[in-house]
């Protein structure tokens, strides 16, 4: 059975994404070299581990946290990057010293595109802190990408929480801050082999 809570997916703007999600994962057929994996596609794999995140606007302290982790990101590292959304959360996952936050990767779905799109954002208190959001059909304004801290109507996301220990080790291994569901350069590992260990059940995402 999929982890994604369907009662709240339907009845939410991520309906239209979780539709497109078991879309997505029917269309591996059994001739298909991943038909076999435990997770034969990126979307089943989400169907399977995931969660809707709350895409709405969050409470004034975890907003004012958010954008000290902003403001931290940009002392380090300068800018965040446009369509480096797994750079930009892991980036800044290692600098939450307070270990707040959650990562999670899955998929964005903007109303204003129309498809979705995988993508990597924190999680505070399951409330999205997306620091790579783009607005559609729009040039990027200004050396930095939209950061929706609380403020993503126009958006749904479905994703898994990692733990942070398995996301350190996953960059140390690799020697990169890249995507971890969609791995192709390792050959999917989360897909094929998935460990016991990867996913955060707690909010602060360690277990």
């Amino acid at each position: 059975m999929p982890a994604v809570d369907l009662e709240f997916a339907t009845t939410t703007r991520a309906g239209k994404l979780l539709e497109w999600l078991r879309t997505d994962a029917a269309k591996i057929r059994n001739g298909s070299p991943s038909a076999k994996w435990p997770h034969p596609s990126l979307a089943a794999f989400v169907l399977a581990h995931g969660q809707p995140f709350a895409a709405g606007d969050i409470r004034a302290p975890p907003r004012r946290l958010a954008r000290s982790l902003a403001a931290t990101h940009w002392r380090v590292h300068g800018p965040f990057q446009h369509r480096e959304p797994f750079l930009n959360a892991q980036r800044c996952l290692f600098l939450d010293e307070l270990e707040r936050f959650v990562y999670a990767e899955g998929f964005v779905l903007d109303e204003r595109a129309g498809y979705p799109e995988p993508h990597a954002w924190l999680s505070l208190d399951d409330h999205v802190v997306d620091f790579t959001a783009s607005v559609p059909g729009e040039p990027p304004r200004g050396s930095e990408p939209l950061q929706l801290i609380g403020a993503s109507e126009h958006r749904a996301y479905i994703g898994v929480r990692f733990r942070r220990d398995y996301v350190l080790r996953r960059t140390r291994e690799t020697g990169r801050l890249a995507a971890l569901i969609d791995d192709w350069e390792h050959d999917f590992p989360l897909l094929r082999w998935p460990p016991a260990d990867f996913r955060a059940d707690e909010r602060r995402g360690r277990s």
